[in-house]
Order: structure tokens, then C-alpha cells, then sequence
């Protein structure tokens, strides 16, 4: 394969004759397969020329693809697999395709081929130069028609200079993507603060979500707001830094009924503060590595956390919670394996809002060091206290000592109607210098009455998985599946009865077997996909 590349800048040394009077024209090229040819566009534009025929004449019969940069449907049909009938298609046939399609689908098909790398760009987004950021994303969210989705563009690409852009993007169940990236090299992140009013109507004068049943006053708009931003319910915020953070939380204020918001990758964020936001269920925060507090003021059902243990407040706005500093949550994910970070010191100061939070949660992910270190000396106070509503645990540690499976169990019994248990060993997590002890009594013996399956995912080895397995097997009521995953990340295999013949006694009589359809029995944690 030959790749040139044609560049008119490139230095061009004064024509000499020196090679005219070679003959080249009994040269082939015999083992010649693929010739592609950049900057041909460049040229042309430049009203400059190039003879392919006299280029191609030294290629034996057998070689032959000729790929240029500016290929026409019709000859690059010529290069593509005969099988494929719909790359095959004009570009104008193709965009309107792409135009039904959601606008992450959309955007996946540039892995398709080189056929399709940049097809969605011209298909679904719009670019633009200059321009104020809250002002573009607003006129765009201005002319979104949802009854006719498509034929609208679904998202734009805002270039704001130096090669940086800001994206953003409609999905169809009114989720609005706000994403900034750079396409130089990575920078260095500035620290900022970010700090969103969401000025929520109140409570007592429109319901949530709103109703169009509903004939009580509408909220008058602001400066700027458009009949679509009223549909708006979910809004991700991914990668916003110094520059835009400004721009983007005054697009925030202007979204009346936001049900979740998604914070992720912000490298750079060190203050979080979250204001007036009565209507939000759902907040997510994930990989923000420099966040040192977050303070949220508002009434969540939904709390979703990936990083280090930061200093939380909550300013709770409920007429069911009279004291205030804490929420009612349903679904917690407190994935802090990364441990504290050092505006937290490990006391139960810094997660006593947390803790009181997820008394009655249903849905829980819990590293084992949280627990040791913030939640079991608050027991104390209460040695009767249960997680009576937690149906679906993931626990996370760093390894599966005896002193580590020995907390698991005795958080277990804490948790009388579980119901899905996943546990994953990841040596990276965060570990203790030393084991605190507790006044705490052991709660006793109790059975999990409504275990269905236990998914083990990160053990070192099959033995250790089966140990486990023995050590859980006293609180088991009746034996649950339980599912390790390979370490490879690749096939579920499934705890069965052994029953060899030369099985000796006193032997643990089970072990794992691949199983095709185990993942059916047990899918993966709904926090694992975030």
C-alpha cells in the first residue's frame, strides 16, 4: 500500500531535468494493491492538476484500489464490499437515514467505516464560530420542533477558539447533552467553582412533573424561554471547565422542570453548589477527582456518586422533614473507593448527612471501608437499626480477607429482605490503616429469607470464589444462584452441585460451571452501567 500525501505547502525544490531522461515505462509495480491519495481537494481548489491515468499506468492489472479524498459515491461504491448495499447509497439518502435515528445511535455509526467517519456530522449538527455559548444553545433549543424530530438538526458544534468546542445534543426521551472538548492537546484544568440556581417553581403552586391537565398559573418566563426547555427533563453537563461553567449554569437556570441532572468528568471542579432545586429527583456526579465540597439544597430521591469522599451539606426543602439536613433516598450509589479526600477527615461528621439519607434505601452500592469507618459507629446508637427496605446491594473492597468477609456478613444481617447481592473485589480500592473497633453487639444469626442470586465479580482465583461462597452459605435461608465472573471480564459461570463419584468427604459439594443463559438470572447492577 502506497499512502501519499499531496500538500502545495510542503518545500518544492526548483525543477532540475534530472530524472526526465530515465525511462520508466516498462516499471511495474507487481505486488501493488492500494494506493490512496490525500490532498487532491487541496489542488484542485488551487486549480492545479494531476494525470491519474499517467500515475496508474505503472500498476501491474491486479492492483487496484485508488482512494482519494475526494471520492464521489459513485467511484468509491467501486472500494466497498460488494455485500454492502447501504454504503452504497448517495450521501443525501444516507443523512436522511441518520436523520430518524437518536443522536448517540447516529453519531456510533462513524465506527462503522470511513464511509460513514463524518456523515452524521453533515446529517445531524450544525457548526458554528463565535458566538455567545448560552445564547447559541438557547436558539437552539428555541427551534426544536419535537413533533417533527427528523427533520431537525439534533445537536450543534460550537467552536469557541483555539481548538476548543462546546457540543450540544438532544436525545428523544428530553435529555439535553451540554459537552465541552478541545481537540489539541489535553490542557491543564483550571479550578473552578460551579454554582447552579435552577429556580424550580415552587411546590405549592405547580406540581412535578407538570401536568398539562393542570389549568393553574404557568410560570412566567424569564428573559429567555422557550416552549421546549419546558420539556426538558434530564440535562448532562460532561467535561464543562472554567471557560464555560458561567455560560452553561445560566443555560441550567433556564430549565424549569429538570428531573435529573449528570455531572461527569470535570476535571477541575472543586466547589459544587446546587440551589433552589425542589422539582430534582435524580443527581449523578461522577469522576470529578478534584471536588472538595458539595453542598445541594433541594429535595432528592436519587443520589449517584463515583469519586473521593467529599464534605456534603444538604439544605433539605420538605415539609416531611422537619430538621432538614438530610433527604429520604431510594437509590444511593456510594461508590468512594478512592477513599477520602483530604477536606474530609474519616470521622462520621463528614457522612452523617449521607447516612441519614439512606436509611430507607432500596438501592445501594457501599465500599466496605465507608461502612467500617462511617456507618458502624453511628449504629451505636441504635442497635435495633435494619436497612429493612435495601432490596439490591452492590458491595465494593479491596480484597477478601477474613477480618474483610467477616464486616460483610455482619452488614448483611442488617438487611433482612435482600434480594440481589453483587460483591466486587478491586485491589485498587481504598484501604484503612487500621481496623476500628466498635462497642457495637453483633446482631446475631439471621437468614436472608429473599436472597434470589449473589454475583462475585474480581476474585483471584476459583478457590477463592468458593470460599466465599462456604462462608456466605450460614445466612442463606434456602441456596440462591450464585454467579462469578471470569476475570477476563468474559463468561458468568454458575455455582452447581458437584457430583463426582470420587468426591471426598467432608468436601465443599459445589462448583462453578459456565453457564450461556446465567445471564438472564442475574443482570448486572444498575450503578455498573453508569
Amino acid at each position: 500500500m502506497i499512502p501519499p500525501k499531496i500538500d502545495p505547502k510542503c518545500y518544492n525544490l526548483p525543477r532540475t531535468g534530472k530524472f526526465s531522461s530515465i525511462d520508466t515505462s516498462q516499471t511495474k509495480l507487481k505486488y501493488l494493491k492500494v494506493v490512496q491519495i490525500d490532498g487532491l481537494a487541496i489542488l484542485q481548489n488551487k486549480q492545479f492538476k494531476i494525470s491519474l491515468p499517467k500515475f496508474t499506468s505503472h500498476f501491474s492489472k491486479e492492483a487496484i484500489k485508488v482512494i482519494t479524498d475526494q471520492t464521489t459515491p459513485d467511484n468509491i461504491s467501486m472500494n466497498l464490499n460488494p455485500n454492502d448495499f447501504i454504503s452504497r447509497l448517495p450521501d443525501e439518502i444516507l443523512s436522511h437515514i441518520l436523520s430518524f435515528l437518536p443522536f448517540d445511535s447516529a453519531v456510533g455509526t462513524s465506527f462503522l467505516s470511513t464511509r460513514w467517519k463524518d456523515l452524521w456530522k453533515k446529517s445531524l449538527t450544525d457548526s458554528m464560530e463565535d458566538g455567545n455559548v448560552a445564547i447559541t444553545i438557547l436558539d437552539f433549543l428555541d427551534g426544536f420542533a419535537q413533533l417533527h424530530l427528523p427533520r431537525n438538526k439534533w445537536g450543534f458544534q460550537l467552536d469557541i477558539g483555539q481548538g476548543r468546542f462546546i457540543k450540544a445534543s438532544m436525545a428523544p426521551n428530553n435529555s439535553l447533552h451540554l459537552e465541552y472538548f478541545s481537540e489539541s492537546k489535553p490542557e491543564f484544568p483550571m479550578p473552578f467553582d460551579l454554582s447552579l440556581n435552577l429556580n424550580h417553581p415552587s411546590q405549592d403552586h405547580r406540581p412535578f412533573p407538570y401536568s398539562p391537565f393542570d389549568h393553574s398559573p404557568f410560570p412566567s418566563p424569564n428573559d429567555r424561554l422557550s416552549s421546549y426547555i419546558f420539556k426538558i427533563e434530564t440535562l448532562y453537563l460532561i467535561s464543562i471547565s472554567c471557560l464555560t461553567s458561567k455560560a452553561l449554569a445560566y443555560v441550567v437556570s433556564k430549565i424549569p422542570f429538570l428531573d435529573s441532572l449528570i455531572i461527569a468528568k470535570c476535571n477541575g471542579l472543586q466547589s459544587l453548589n446546587i440551589e433552589d432545586a425542589t422539582g430534582l429527583r435524580k443527581l449523578t456526579v461522577l469522576d470529578c477527582p478534584q471536588l472538595q465540597n458539595l453542598y445541594f439544597r433541594g429535595s432528592l430521591r436519587f443520589l449517584r456518586y463515583r469519586g473521593r469522599l467529599a464534605p456534603f451539606r444538604f439544605d433539605v426543602t420538605s415539609k416531611y422533614n422537619p430538621f432538614g439536613w438530610w433527604f429520604n433516598l431510594e437509590d444511593a450509589m456510594l461508590d468512594f473507593r478512592l477513599g477520602p479526600n483530604h477536606y474530609c477527615s474519616l470521622s462520621n461528621r463528614c457522612f452523617e448527612p449521607i447516612f441519614r439519607s439512606i436509611l430507607s434505601v432500596q438501592c445501594l452500592t457501599l465500599c466496605r471501608w465507608v461502612f467500617e469507618d462511617m456507618i458502624l459507629s453511628s449504629l451505636t446508637r441504635d442497635s435495633q437499626f435494619c436497612f429493612n427496605h435495601l432490596i439490591e446491594l452492590w458491595w465494593i473492597d479491596c480484597s477478601l480477607g477474613i477480618d474483610n468477609v467477616n464486616t460483610l456478613l455482619w452488614f448483611l444481617k442488617l438487611c433482612p429482605n435482600l434480594e440481589r447481592l453483587y460483591i466486587t473485589v478491586d485491589p485498587g480500592s481504598y484501604k484503612l490503616r487500621g481496623t476500628r473497633k466498635s462497642s457495637i453487639r453483633d446482631p446475631g444469626l439471621k437468614k436472608l429469607m429473599e436472597l434470589q442470586f449473589v454475583k462475585l465479580e474480581g476474585c483471584r482465583n476459583e478457590e477463592e470464589e468458593i470460599l466465599l461462597a462456604r462462608k456466605l452459605r450460614p445466612i442463606f435461608e434456602k441456596i440462591p444462584f450464585i454467579i462469578a465472573k471470569s476475570s477476563n471480564g468474559g463468561c458468568l459461570r454458575l455455582l452447581r452441585k458437584d457430583r463426582r463419584p470420587d468426591q471426598v468427604k467432608g468436601e465443599f459439594p459445589y462448583k462453578f460451571k459456565v453457564d450461556e443463559h446465567v445471564h438472564q438470572i442475574c443482570p448486572d447492577h444498575v450503578h455498573m452501567k453508569l
